[in-house]
C-alpha cells in the first residue's frame, strides 16, 4: 500500500520472519510465520448488534407468545383471567360479609337475602363479562405486536443471512486450493 491509499481489505496476510529460539545445528535458523488478520465488516457487525439488541430486550416478550395459535394463547389468557376476577370477588364478598355480620345475622328477612344474593351475581356477571373483554382486546393484541415483531425479526435474520452468508462463501471458495469446498 502506498501512504494515503485507501483499499476495501477483507483478508490480510503478513510475513514475519525472525530468529528462531531454539538453535538447530546450524548459527541460527529463520523462523517463519504466517499470521492472518480479518477486518470486521462494520455493517454486518451494527446489523448483527441491533438484531442482539431487539431480541434480548423484546424476545423475552414475543418468544413465548408466539408458541401459541391466536385463538389458544387468548383463550389461556381469559381462562386465567376468570379464575383471577373469581377469586377477587369472592374475596371482597367475605369481606363485606364480615363487615355486615351484625346486620346479617340480626334482622335480614330471607326476601333481603336473596335480594342482596341476585344484586351480587349481577354484579359478578356485569364485571366478569367486562374483564374478560378488556382481557381478550388486551391480549388479543399483544399477541398481533408479538406476531408482527417475530415476523420482522425473521426476515431481517433471513436478509443478514443471504446478504453475508453468500460473500464469505464465495471468499472461502477463492481461497480453496484444491480438494473440497467448504
Amino acid at each position: 500500500f502506498d501512504i494515503g491509499e485507501e483499499r476495501n481489505v477483507r483478508q490480510l496476510v503478513v510475513s514475519h520472519v525472525g530468529v528462531a529460539e531454539t538453535p538447530t545445528a546450524g548459527n541460527g535458523s529463520m523462523n517463519t510465520a504466517n499470521y492472518e488478520f480479518y477486518v470486521l465488516n462494520e455493517e454486518k457487525v451494527r446489523y448483527m448488534t441491533g438484531l442482539a439488541i431487539f431480541e434480548k430486550n423484546e424476545g423475552r416478550k414475543i418468544f413465548p407468545i408466539n408458541r401459541y395459535f391466536k385463538k389458544d394463547y387468548v383463550g389461556g389468557q381469559m381462562f386465567r383471567s376468570f379464575f383471577g376476577y373469581t377469586f377477587c370477588y369472592l374475596l371482597m364478598l367475605l369481606l363485606w360479609v364480615l363487615y355486615k355480620l351484625d346486620v346479617l345475622l340480626g334482622g335480614m328477612s330471607i326476601e333481603e337475602l336473596l335480594e342482596c344474593g341476585r344484586n351480587w351475581g349481577i354484579l359478578y356477571v356485569g364485571g366478569l363479562v367486562f374483564y374478560l373483554f378488556v382481557t381478550w382486546i388486551v391480549y388479543s393484541r399483544r399477541y398481533d405486536y408479538a406476531s408482527r415483531s417475530q415476523t420482522m425479526y425473521a426476515s431481517r435474520l433471513r436478509h443478514l443471512v443471504k446478504k453475508y452468508d453468500n460473500k464469505d462463501r464465495t471468499d472461502r471458495t477463492k481461497d480453496n486450493r484444491g480438494g473440497r469446498v467448504r
